[in-house]
């Protein structure tokens, strides 16, 4: 074709004008056939594979089919159309060869990081694996990915080996380290994390530095995103997991509960020995009956009685779990009245749950104070001031 072409541009036209408008002829046919064959292999490419990707049952296919992985293969078709129109241009055949060359090479480089995205999806939408920090290696991978293209990149359009550029690269290691100094540190955080299974997508953590005090809702190479109670976002370093404090709650979430551990300050003037008055009262508390057997309320002060009471009370609970700790105990007193701490696990560990659980323990035992006739320790306030 190209030689008919030549002899009767050539029997026509003058050398220059022949040799212009051939070219021209050739650059159109050279540019309508790449589109023609671009359009054609992703139509092949799109139909084929999307009634094959319909009829199985599995999702991977689908989602490599969405992200794109086969609509990039089909780009280098029209690389390779160019790639073969080239020869037709003696004097300048390198620079068609070139662009061929670097969309060629763009084009693996984006099917391959739409495989990585593929992987990505299939591991985070997998109910076994979708906890596994897998995204920060497939954003290292990625990075990697680029880096190398963008050498090849380069290496075609200055005629440079890859092997010759790569050595050259070395030089400007130092750089590169300083540069990349938080992804390094980054990397090799992700490792430790996932090697030690210190933190999962889905874990609930406090970490004070950062304010942040949520579930972890992403973890990427750099970052770990973390959804706060009141619905912020706060994103946090991932070095900084490996080199400063944090709490993972995921231990009380597997355990059989979630600790209660408030107290109560009693007043200290309040404290006496027990009388009739006292006995007649609490005949009114829950479980009373059962509690005071066998009990000498002679030995007894209302104060400890009242403690051995709380304590019987929650040991009966039925929201509180009695295989784990469970106590009633007094704090140092430090002029803010007596602290009694109660101290047990609630079999409840869902936030809203356990705190309904915690709050009607606190409720009862509040309101059954004075039939102790103890009373709360609390500031004066301006009313008492006044008074007195």
């Amino acid at each position: 074709m190209n030689e008919y072409l030549i002899e009767f541009f050539q029997k026509n036209f003058s050398y220059e004008v022949s040799d212009f408008v051939l070219n021209i002829i050739i650059f159109v046919i050279m540019i309508g056939s790449a589109f023609a064959v671009y359009y054609i292999v992703k139509y092949v490419l799109t139909k084929v594979i999307k009634k094959v990707v319909s009829r199985t049952k599995t999702n991977i296919d689908n989602i490599f089919f969405q992200e794109g992985v086969f609509h990039w293969l089909a780009h280098i078709s029209p690389a390779l159309v160019i790639l073969a129109f080239s020869n037709y241009y003696t004097g300048y055949a390198f620079i068609f060869q070139k662009i061929a060359f670097i969309y060629i090479t763009y084009s693996i480089i984006m099917s391959i990081n739409s495989i990585l995205r593929s992987i990505t999806q299939i591991v985070e939408t997998n109910t076994k694996t979708k906890h596994k920090p897998v995204k920060g290696f497939i954003q290292l991978i990625q990075i990697i990915l680029f880096s190398i293209g963008g050498i090849i990149i380069v290496g075609i359009l200055i005629d440079k080996s890859f092997a010759v550029l790569l050595s050259g690269i070395g030089a400007l290691a130092a750089v590169l380290m300083i540069i990349f100094k938080d992804t390094l540190l980054s990397l090799t955080a992700h490792i430790q994390i996932s090697a030690n299974n210190m933190i999962k997508k889905g874990d609930w953590i406090t970490f004070s530095k950062y304010e942040a005090d949520g579930t972890i809702k992403e973890m990427n190479l750099n970052t770990i995103k973390v959804q706060n109670w009141d619905n912020t976002f706060t994103y946090v370093p991932t070095w900084a997991f490996i080199t400063d404090s944090f709490i993972n709650w995921k231990g009380m979430e597997n355990s059989g509960g979630r600790r209660i551990k408030k107290h109560i300050n009693l007043d200290v003037d309040s404290f006496k020995p027990i009388n009739d008055e006292i006995k007649e009262s609490i005949k009114n508390i829950e479980h009373y009956k059962d509690f005071i057997k066998g009990k000498n309320l002679k030995e007894y002060t209302n104060l400890s009685l009242f403690r051995e009471y709380t304590e019987y009370y929650i040991s009966k609970h039925e929201n509180i779990n009695d295989k784990m700790i469970m106590m009633v105990r007094y704090l140092q007193n430090e002029g803010k009245g007596l602290p009694m701490e109660i101290y047990a696990f609630s079999k409840e560990k869902s936030w809203v749950i356990y705190e309904g659980v915690q709050n009607k323990i606190f409720q009862y035992i509040y309101s059954i104070i004075p039939y102790f006739q103890l009373k709360v320790y609390q500031y004066p306030s301006n009313q008492i001031i006044d008074e007195n």
